[in-house]
C-alpha cells in the first residue's frame, strides 16, 4: 500500500509539471496560437466525425445489402478475396469507405469488384460517393476548420495587442497618476514597450503627435488608460461598419448644423438689407 501511495504521488507531481508546461505556452505566441486553435476546433471535430460516420454508415449499409442480395443468387461472389475483404460485413464496408475517403485504399480497388460482379452501375454510384465525400464534404470541413483556426488566432492576437498597449501605458505613466501627457508620451517613444505598441497598431514614431491628438478627444491634454487602450485598439486594421456608420452620422449632423447656420445668416443679412437706415441710427451714440 505504501508503494501504491508513493506511485500516486509521483503521478500527481507529473501532472503538475504538465500544467506548468501549459502555463509556459503564454511566452511562445505561435505555439500558444496553435494549441488554442486545436482546442477550439474540438467541437467542430465532433460534428465532423458525426457527419462522416452518418454518410459512411448509410452508404455502407446499402453496399452490404447489395452484396448479400447478390450472393443469394450467386454464392460464388463470396469466393473473391477482395469482396470478403472489403464488403464481407457491415464493419468491413464502413472501414473500406472510410479508407477510400481518406486515401488509405485506392477507391478503384473498391469499386472494381462491385462493377465486375454486380453491375457497372455500381461503379457510378461509388464514383458519386467519392465525388461528394472528397470534393464537397471534405472541402467544406476543411473550410470550417480553417475559419475556426483563424478566429482563434485573431482573438489571441487581439488579446496580445491589448496586453502590449496596457504595458506601454504603464511604462509611459511614470508618475502613476493614471493619465499620461504629451510630454510623458513623447519621452517614452524610445521605450521598447511603447515602440512595440506602436508597431502593433501600425503607427510610425513620427506620427506619435497625431496619434496623441486623436486619442485626446476631449482636448484636455491628458489621456487616461481607457482612452489610450480603446483608442489604440480602434486604430488597428480596417474600419469596421460601426465606425463608418458613426462617421456618416456625425457628418450628417455637422452638415445639418451648417445648413441651419447658413440659413440664419441669410435671414440676418436679409433683415439688414431690408432696413439699411436703421443701422447708422443704431450705431450713433
Amino acid at each position: 500500500p505504501r508503494n501504491m501511495n508513493f506511485m500516486r504521488i509521483l503521478r500527481i507531481l507529473r501532472l503538475v509539471r504538465i500544467i506548468r508546461l501549459v502555463r509556459v505556452l503564454r511566452y511562445f505566441q505561435e505555439l500558444r496560437t496553435m494549441v488554442s486553435s486545436i482546442a477550439s476546433s474540438l467541437k467542430s471535430l465532433l460534428w465532423t466525425i458525426t457527419l462522416v460516420a452518418l454518410l459512411i454508415y448509410v452508404v455502407g449499409v446499402y453496399l452490404t445489402n447489395l452484396i448479400v442480395d447478390h450472393a443469394e443468387e450467386h454464392p460464388e461472389i463470396l469466393n473473391r478475396e477482395d469482396v470478403k475483404l472489403y464488403y464481407g460485413s457491415l464493419l468491413g464496408s464502413t472501414l473500406s469507405l472510410f479508407q477510400a475517403m481518406t486515401g488509405g485504399v485506392d477507391w478503384d480497388d473498391l469499386s472494381r469488384p462491385l462493377s465486375e460482379e454486380i453491375s457497372p452501375f455500381c461503379a457510378v454510384i461509388f464514383s458519386l460517393y467519392i465525388t461528394f465525400s472528397v470534393l464537397c464534404m471534405m472541402n467544406v470541413i476543411t473550410g470550417v476548420f480553417v475559419e475556426s483556426a483563424l478566429m482563434t488566432a485573431r482573438g489571441d492576437k487581439d488579446r496580445d495587442v491589448k496586453r502590449q498597449i496596457e504595458c506601454a501605458f504603464t511604462s509611459t505613466d511614470v508618475d502613476n497618476s493614471g493619465k499620461i501627457s504629451w510630454e510623458e508620451f513623447g519621452e517614452a517613444l524610445t521605450d521598447p514597450k511603447v515602440a512595440e505598441c506602436l508597431k502593433a497598431i501600425e503607427i510610425e514614431p513620427s506620427e506619435a503627435k497625431g496619434l496623441f491628438a486623436l486619442l485626446d478627444a476631449d482636448g484636455s491634454g491628458d489621456i487616461d488608460k481607457e482612452e489610450f487602450v480603446m483608442g489604440c485598439l480602434r486604430l488597428r486594421g480596417q474600419a469596421r461598419a460601426i465606425d463608418l456608420a458613426t462617421l456618416t452620422y456625425f457628418n450628417k449632423r455637422v452638415s445639418s448644423l451648417w445648413v441651419q447656420l447658413i440659413e440664419d445668416i441669410e435671414v440676418a443679412i436679409a433683415a439688414l438689407n431690408a432696413s439699411p437706415a436703421q443701422v447708422p441710427a443704431a450705431a450713433a451714440p
